[in-house]
């Protein structure tokens, strides 16, 4: 049988997604969890492929990068789609959202930057998110799925005030329907039996 072995930080943001699904698989051997000041002296950083989290170890072999940790670890429980066209939408939301992410990290230091971003370039971003959520209750239909997950772990970040230049009530006020999507995919049995804790 095979082993999984997580290793990230003890909270959500990357590795959420990667977490719940293995969870859901019944496939996440060892949920490896560090602090901040574990990782400054973590042995094991020169091991890691690109020397950063997450990382998953699969059959002692090391992986990275959280998007498609996170893809294999959704065909594994079943919630990634199994249609070519089914998971191009699937990967275009997710896309969306890691290319938001990115700017976001990309513009802490400059002012002029952090507005713009906060008032012209993550509502757009989420604005194209409503347009391909449409009138359903989840990206992947019926229930939520692998690209519904990271719609919710990225509302999270948002609303933490882990971005200090975006208002916790942002997503709210940028837009409701993404607002109101990721409410629900905390309220499915998806999250409830294996999203918390995260």
């Amino acid at each position: 049988m095979s082993t999984h072995k997580l290793t990230y930080f003890g909270l959500g943001a990357r590795g959420f997604v990667t977490r719940v699904c293995l969870r859901k698989a019944g496939k996440l051997s060892e949920d490896k969890r560090l602090t901040f000041a574990d990782w400054a002296v973590f042995e094991g950083k020169k091991d890691l492929p690109l020397g950063q989290l997450p990382a998953l170890e699969v059959d002692g072999k090391l992986y990275c990068q959280s998007v498609p940790l996170s893809c294999y670890a959704a065909k594994l429980a079943g919630l990634y789609p199994t249609t070519p066209l089914e998971q191009l939408e699937a990967d275009e939301v997710v896309a969306i959202l890691d290319e938001l992410w990115n700017k976001g990290g990309a513009v802490p230091k400059d002012e002029e930057k952090r507005v713009a971003y906060a008032k012209e370039t993550a509502p757009k971003f989420l604005k194209a998110l409503e347009k391909r959520l449409g009138d359903k209750p989840f990206f992947g239909g019926d229930q939520p799925m692998w690209q519904d997950l990271w719609v919710y772990q990225y509302v999270a970040m948002f609303t933490s005030g882990f971005f200090d230049f975006i208002p916790k009530d942002f997503v709210e006020v940028a837009s409701p329907a993404i607002a109101a999507h990721a409410a629900r995919v905390k309220e499915s049995d998806l999250y409830k039996h294996h999203g918390t804790p995260e």
